[in-house]
């Protein structure tokens, strides 16, 4: 392999460098991430007020609880005097009769309270336990994100490293001037410091080239440089 082969190579192998440093600098799941957490921080939220009325509901469901109890044992002791046959006045025992029913209608109406009650707790559980679900499965999109971010990152690093080895391997082969001269060409040529000779056009400035000079740079083994845009000329026999 010539020198001017060895540049090309060393060429192709710095664009690819470039190629992957650009694709390692805008590898980010940013983003998706940011708009995954931010609803996360709403279902949080949401959750948290889920939870705390959840609470409070079974708070109203314990006092309702004790309420029907307390109201059960007077039922019970009013049921135990009506029929125990101590009392023998009629208007004591109409006006236990209607203690009774009044007790026994606020019963009916405490318990009615507390099932209905009841099934708002259920359904509020319901909805939590699959806010929690949704939730976990958001987390989880999150951490899949940011691991698919890093290996992605550091599927580029490991290719970073390589191509690093191989264009010390290939520079240890030419000369620090002729190295210098090829970095200085590729900075001020659009990255393009060796172009392709191909059916006696450069293919770095599109432009057809003398036959003269065509010939001389398939004979040659050293450098060629085109006359239109100065860049080193290859060609692949």
């Amino acid at each position: 392999m010539n020198k001017v082969e060895l540049l090309y190579k060393l060429q192709g192998i710095d664009d690819r460098i470039k190629e992957v440093e650009r694709k390692l600098e805008s590898v980010s799941n940013l983003k998706e991430v940011g708009v995954r957490e931010e609803d996360l921080f709403k279902r949080e939220e949401a959750l948290g007020e889920g939870e705390l009325k959840l609470k409070e509901l079974k708070k109203r469901a314990k006092d309702i609880e004790f309420e029907d109890d307390l109201l059960l044992r007077k039922e019970k002791d009013y049921k135990e005097q009506l029929y125990s046959g101590e009392i023998g006045n009629p208007k004591e025992l109409e006006k236990l009769q209607d203690k009774l029913r009044k007790v026994s209608e606020n019963k009916g109406e405490v318990e009615e309270k507390l099932l209905e009650l009841m099934m708002e707790i259920e359904e509020g559980e319901g909805k939590l336990s699959e806010g929690e679900d949704e939730l976990n499965k958001i987390r989880e999109k999150v951490k899949e994100l940011k691991r698919e971010e890093e290996f992605r990152k550091d599927q580029y690093k490991e290719e970073l490293e390589e191509l690093k080895r191989d264009k010390e391997e290939v520079k240890r082969l030419l000369e620090d001037g002729l190295i210098s001269k090829y970095n200085d060409l590729y900075r001020r040529k659009s990255y393009k410091a060796v172009a392709k000779l191909e059916d006696g056009y450069c293919m770095g400035c599109r432009i057809s080239l003398p036959f003269n000079l065509v010939r001389e740079v398939k004979e040659a083994d050293e450098m060629v440089l085109c006359d239109n845009c100065g860049r080193m000329l290859y060609y692949k026999g």
